[in-house]
């Protein structure tokens, strides 16, 4: 038979091994959302012209990457400049010496397409602000252009546009002003295709992020109300902040779902929450491990980084923006940084065989291989089957570990407090034992002197109620049925009725199906011989036990029809410096140690007593 600490701690197993198979279920279904984008890379644009007549644009969506014309500071005059879609026009040193980091320009590219019709492009990230024109024809804007910080609006949002062309000519021009981030120019792939396909790409999207983000925000607020609930561990809270920081990430990168929600964001704002979740994530990463391998922390390294980070925030907060968006050097520096002091910590862990270990690198190493992927892709680095913007799925896995070694450490903690819980109560057990050994033997000796054949029976009587009382080991079992508990009531009682003969009385009213219940034990005995002890002074009494199902609960009985008690009494009784009631404040600690749950008492004096409490039916498993 199974106690119920066993039964509570494989439910807390199942439960946290439903909730990995759960978010592994996601993380699939997110990997075959991705798998099953509809995207063609093998035409690429030269010399501002890209051939699409053989593409299957009614099926598939093509990336117009490679080379664009571009006209720095609209000068239409001069030459135009062959520059990389995507990239950023300051890393072209043609344009680098005519403008510099900041400035304006135009983009064109010419596109042959298979037929007339209806087209779509998906538009991501352009700093800081653009217009768009189609054979000539506006067709959309974002942000308003200038040409000084001063007179640019910038504006942070993912656009989809539609166009109709009647030849299959199309001639796109794009004006950029970028005066709000260090870096300008298209710097993120544009799409074209039918527009119900780029329309499904755009759902697609936006149903990934919507996936991605659900998650971290259900696993991020889960883990911080773990915190603040009884648990009040930090690794709760740092896990929880690192999922949210994660959610807000995703919200702003990819297809900016933050921007759907809120259309009229500040540019200023939107930037410097990107920067905020970044760092944020950083500094909850590193007090996970931190406090997961205290011992295998690098203490001077944790301060030097950890301070770093802090600045840096600090700087996201306070400086213009235009200081620190998009400048490699500074938030490359940082997270490599980070990275590599969090996995020094982790090889040290597996070098000393931490528990835990080998689960946490292994999700660590795959969390950053996703971020140097989408890195080395933004460096125009591209690596064979393997494709870029999928660093949320690392920070996924990631925190899927994570909350498995948290889940794994909750499991162990119960366990162990389970294990001293039943210690404790097997103790408690145990002094009801020595407590009635001494009153039975005292009673049998007593009746020897006036009847040996009496006292005879009575010993056969004692023998039959210590076969049931020690059936079981206290260490192993704490728990049998409501029969068993009955049985050796009756044998007590017959114990007790050589002593006071008729003076006393028992009816037990309970029914049949509830004796299979699983009790503690000696849970009603001490009720029973308090009632004989205090109750009965000089008149005869009648104990009455008494089982009655109240919903999904047994209340447990013992009346009698004694001298009962006074309020003052009452209200003392189950207090822990009462030196009287042992058997009652006994029963009452294990009763909360088992169910949460206490005993109740309620007296009239010269009417009687009631004694009652509340147990969850578990029935006995033979």
């Amino acid at each position: 038979m199974q106690s119920l600490g066993d039964e509570r701690i494989n439910s807390k197993k199942t439960t946290a091994r439903l909730l990995i198979m759960i978010l592994f279920i996601i993380l699939i279904f997110y990997i075959c959302l991705i798998m099953n984008k509809k995207i063609e890379y093998s035409t690429t644009a030269k010399n501002g012209y890209i051939d699409l007549s053989n593409n299957n644009l009614n099926n598939f969506i093509t990336e117009i990457d490679g080379e664009w014309k571009f006209y720095p500071m609209d000068n239409t005059n001069e030459e135009p400049i062959n520059i990389m879609v995507p990239g950023r026009w300051n890393e072209n040193n043609k344009v680098a010496r005519k403008m510099g980091r900041y400035g304006y320009g135009t983009y064109k590219l010419q596109i042959k397409v298979p037929k007339s019709g209806y087209y779509g492009l998906d538009l991501r990230y352009i700093p800081s602000a653009y217009e768009v024109y189609i054979n000539g024809r506006f067709i959309a804007s974002n942000g308003v252009l200038g040409k000084n910080l001063k007179t640019e609006t910038a504006s942070w949002r993912y656009q989809t546009l539609t166009f109709y062309t009647e030849t299959v000519d199309v001639n796109i021009e794009i004006k950029i002003s970028n005066y709000h981030n260090n870096k300008g120019g298209i710097i993120s792939s544009i799409l074209l295709g039918q527009t119900n396909n780029i329309q499904n790409n755009v759902h697609e999207g936006i149903i990934k992020s919507a996936i991605i983000i659900g998650v971290f925000a259900g696993l991020g607020l889960y883990l911080i109300l773990l915190y603040h609930s009884d648990l009040k561990k930090f690794n709760f809270l740092h896990v929880g902040l690192f999922c949210l920081s994660s959610m807000l990430l995703e919200s702003i990168s990819d297809v900016n779902i933050l921007n759907y929600l809120w259309s009229d964001i500040p540019f200023n704002l939107i930037t410097k929450l990107q920067y905020f979740a970044f760092v944020t994530g950083l500094f909850s990463l590193q007090f996970f491990i931190r406090s997961i391998y205290r011992e295998q922390t690098c203490k001077k390294c944790w301060r030097i980084i950890s301070t770093v980070n802090a600045l840096f925030l600090l700087a996201v907060i306070i400086f213009p923006i235009r200081i620190f968006v998009y400048d490699d050097s500074i938030y490359m520096t940082i997270l490599i940084l980070n990275l590599i002091n969090i996995m020094y910590t982790l090889i040290k862990a597996i070098r000393r065989r931490k528990k835990h270990s080998i689960k946490l690198t292994f999700g660590f190493i795959f969390m950053v291989l996703t971020i140097s992927i989408d890195i080395l892709s933004a460096n125009k680095i591209y690596l064979a089957y393997v494709s870029a913007g999928n660093y949320n799925l690392g920070l996924l896995f990631f925190a899927i570990c994570g909350i498995y070694v948290l889940s794994e450490d909750i499991i162990e903690a119960f366990i162990s407090s389970n294990q001293a819980k039943d210690m404790e109560i097997a103790f408690l057990q145990a002094q009801i034992a020595p407590h009635f050994f001494f009153n039975t033997l005292n009673n049998i000796y007593c009746i020897m002197g006036e009847s040996v054949p009496t006292a005879r029976n009575l010993i056969l009587d004692f023998c039959n109620f210590l076969r049931v009382k020690h059936k079981f080991d206290y260490r192993e079992n704490v728990f049998y049925t409501l029969k068993e508990e009955l049985d050796l009531i009756r044998s007590y009682f017959r114990l007790e009725s050589a002593a006071y003969g008729d003076a006393i009385q028992l009816a037990i009213k309970v029914p049949e199906e509830f004796e299979g219940i699983m009790i503690p034990q000696l849970i009603l005995q001490p009720i029973v011989e308090n009632a004989i002890k205090h109750a009965r002074i000089h008149n005869n009494i009648t104990i009455e036990i008494q089982a009655i199902k109240i919903k999904d609960k047994l209340q447990l009985m013992v009346s009698d029809n004694g001298v009962g008690m006074r309020e003052e009494i009452l209200a003392k009784l189950l207090d822990k410096d009462c030196k009287s009631g042992i058997g009652l404040k006994n029963i009452n600690d294990r009763l909360i140690k088992c169910y949460q749950t206490r005993l109740n008492i309620k007296s009239t004096v010269n009417v009687g007593t009631k004694v009652f409490f509340e147990i969850p039916i578990i029935k006995e498993v033979k």
